[in-house]
């Protein structure tokens, strides 16, 4: 038991100190609008969209509401068949500032949604481009404002947060859950100046940096990624800030379904054996650390070794992972139910590499 008990204080320590960092980071995180700040410029919303229309006329009506000075919204219609383009084409009609694009045929060599995303950045009119999907809904009207705020001279890439909708449910308790977990770390570890990916839901990136890097070349073929790939090859602690303003939130509507939801992970994990190697690595380390905690936690309870050092460790832990949540929660005003917490901290655990591991043998997996 001792073997067991020196991995589980190791890993509890490591564990203490991550989400102590990484909340701290997130809390102390200090919106600057500065004589730097590039917010007045123009800014290209992109939205890809295919077979959601009822989505996409939610997202436009708050679109169009939105207070930033100057700025156009390019939609990219991938080849829908459900009155998608007769919308679009009367919406671009009584709106200036909407420019509708039509794909009728994809190229065999490129995957379809990053060549719907490359045409409309090709296409658009402005350098700063902000992105995110056809069934998200900004919180307030201030969400290009508040993202175009996070840039400075030196600012090629904007990572901002985007939640789901609360809705009643076990699972869609879990996505939550999942989805602060996973912000946590992209977030926070930017603003410690490792930032190594993005989610496409709430991302903005200069055009410019996107022609440099030659957009999504090196990634053409693999399904999915248009977001954190991108982030991944080219983002730097220079070049990167985050936005994490209650006003620049986004939200999504979640998978009501397990098997919807599987496909969806199936999709996100596949594209991380893309990664940097040291980001796999550092990425690898942390969850390794995890499934160790757990393991050694668990072999010790059901021994009774060391009740009061294991169970302290444990509630510590916890505690700890708590403030991390909550220090996101408070900025992007997202609360989270501790003991839902406790119990899908385990269950992360155990899905996560079960996930992962199918993920990377999929070879047919759709961007929708």
């Amino acid at each position: 038991m001792y073997f067991f008990f020196i991995i589980f204080l190791v890993c509890a320590s490591a564990q203490i100190i991550q989400f102590i960092v990484l909340g701290l980071s997130i809390l102390l995180h200090k919106e600057k609008n500065d004589k730097n700040s590039l917010s007045q410029n123009s800014v290209s919303v992109i939205v890809c969209t295919q077979n959601r229309l009822e989505s996409l006329k939610k997202l436009l009506e708050q679109l169009l509401q939105q207070d930033h000075k100057a700025y156009e919204i390019i939609v990219v219609d991938d080849r829908s068949s459900d009155g998608t383009e007769d919308y679009l084409r009367e919406m671009a009609g009584n709106h200036p500032d909407i420019k509708s694009i039509r794909i009728d045929k994809t190229p065999e060599h490129i995957n379809a949604k990053k060549y719907a995303l490359s045409i409309g950045i090709k296409n658009a009119s402005f350098d700063i481009l902000l992105l995110t999907d056809d069934d998200c809904l900004p919180t307030s009207e201030h969400w290009i404002d508040k993202m175009s705020s996070s840039y400075k001279q030196s600012t090629e890439f904007v990572l901002g947060y985007s939640g789901y909708k609360k809705q009643p449910g076990i699972l869609n308790a879990f996505i939550r859950f999942e989805t602060l977990w996973t912000a946590i770390h992209y977030l926070g570890l930017t603003l410690l100046k490792i930032p190594y990916m993005g989610v496409g839901r709430n991302l903005s990136y200069k055009k410019s940096t996107f022609l440099k890097n030659k957009g999504f070349l090196k990634i053409q073929t693999i399904t999915g990624g248009d977001d954190d790939l991108f982030v991944n090859a080219n983002a730097n602690f220079r070049n990167t800030n985050v936005c994490l303003n209650e006003n620049a939130v986004m939200v999504s509507k979640p998978k009501e379904e397990l098997k919807d939801f599987f496909k969806q992970k199936l999709r996100h994990l596949s594209v991380g054996k893309a990664y940097k190697f040291k980001h796999r690595v550092l990425l690898g380390l942390l969850f390794l650390i995890q499934i160790l905690f757990w393991f050694s936690f668990i072999i010790l309870a059901l021994t009774g070794a060391e009740p009061y050092v294991v169970f302290g460790g444990y509630i510590l832990r916890i505690l700890c992972v708590f403030f991390a949540f909550l220090a996101l929660g408070k900025k992007v005003r997202e609360p989270f139910n501790f003991l839902y917490l406790v119990v899908f901290d385990l269950i992360y655990c155990l899905y996560y590499p079960i996930i992962g591991l199918i993920a990377s043998f999929s070879k047919r997996i759709r961007w929708i």
